[in-house]
């Protein structure tokens, strides 16, 4: 373990000589701004992190009416249902893109089934963490130890180390809940009966159509950025002035490979009549002083797949828990929406000022 210890202490060495600071302490010290930006507590990252981890091991939720007795599954229910009461309820503080848990749960239809989600979710990470807990408690050998280590060690960096709580810092886990989940067959001694091989199966066959249908959705979010520069061009087109954007992932590629340029902020280079688009549902936005906007349009993209990676409305952050304490959800997901800005013909001056901007 001495090997890969050597090696990142050698790339932050290396990296300090390029740059003049190495990027392993830079990046940790963005992630160290980034958690005092956002505010969550602890105990909000350790359920955020539960959740997320739940999630993204699906099996370890769906075996566990199998795997565990009666009296530790109820300990798990209770505890699940605890900590997604104290989110919903907002006896613990987090933070998010959409202003808090409140606004998720004002409405009650969405409240109920955005809570339900977040109590599975928490279930199945409670799940995972019991699992290398009693492995190594029953075992007591240096694979458990090694087990142990690798869900816990992966679960802390993705929980409090890591700038936010996305589901590529969960995955590296995946493995070990896979092998765990094996280990604890064997050892409650499940019968191999028809019954018992259906209901396997049938766990199997649910999370695997849960995962497609993510994959699904997941598609049509990415593909309705391009759909959206589709429609942005088709409403700017010939009326004058260059085209800008704030925002990044997806629809900053399609963006700049549409011709449009990304609005720099500190210098902005703006032009009355020129058009800033502003997407709702990204990062890094900024928009316009609306002193200096001549008209808004909208666009909205629809989205009629029942379930999204990255939704404010329904909690979902895939990428970023900055959106919400869901890795994914189920439910009504709203269009995307993008505002046209065009700028005012009378401020020429003013634009210039990067102090003009919100």
């Amino acid at each position: 373990m001495l090997i890969p210890v050597a090696a990142l202490f050698g790339y932050q060495l290396w990296t300090a000589s390029l740059y003049g600071h190495g990027l392993l302490t830079g990046a940790a010290g963005y992630a160290e701004k980034q958690r005092a930006l956002v505010g969550s507590s602890r105990l909000a990252r350790a359920l955020e992190g539960l959740s997320y981890a739940g999630g993204c091991a699906l099996p370890a939720l769906a075996f566990a009416p199998l795997i565990w007795s009666r009296k530790r599954l109820l300990g798990g229910i209770v505890l699940s249902v605890l900590g997604g009461l104290s989110i919903a309820l907002s006896w613990v503080t987090i933070g998010m893109h959409a202003g808090g848990i409140e606004s998720l749960t004002a409405d009650g239809q969405y409240g109920v089934l955005i809570t339900t989600q977040l109590i599975l979710c928490l279930a199945g990470g409670i799940s995972i963490l019991g699992l290398s807990a009693v492995d190594f408690w029953e075992e007591q050998n240096a694979d458990a130890l090694f087990l142990a280590m690798w869900i816990m060690g992966t679960f802390f960096f993705a929980a409090f180390v890591n700038w936010t709580i996305n589901v590529r810092s969960v995955l590296p886990l995946i493995p070990a809940v896979g092998i765990l989940l094996a280990r604890r067959f064997d050892r409650v001694a499940v019968a191999s009966s028809c019954s018992m091989i259906a209901k396997i199966a049938f766990a199997l066959l649910l999370c695997g159509w849960v995962s497609i249908w993510l994959a699904r959705a997941d598609a049509k979010l990415a593909n309705s950025a391009r759909d959206a520069v589709s429609l942005i061009q088709e409403k700017t087109r010939g009326q004058g002035g260059n085209l800008w954007f704030t925002g990044h992932w997806g629809f900053q590629y399609y963006m700049e490979l549409s011709g449009a340029r990304p609005v720099d902020w500190d210098h902005p280079a703006l032009q009355p009549g020129d058009f800033v688009v502003v997407p709702f549902n990204n990062a890094n936005m900024r928009v316009v002083n609306p002193e200096y906007v001549a008209s808004q349009q909208v666009v909205d993209v629809p989205l009629h797949s029942w379930a999204s990676t990255i939704s404010p409305a329904l909690g979902a952050g895939f990428y970023s828990s900055y959106w919400g304490p869901l890795p994914f959800a189920f439910g009504p997901v709203a269009p995307e929406h993008y505002w046209i800005e065009q700028i005012a013909p009378s401020i020429a001056s003013a634009i210039q000022v990067p102090n003009s901007y919100n």
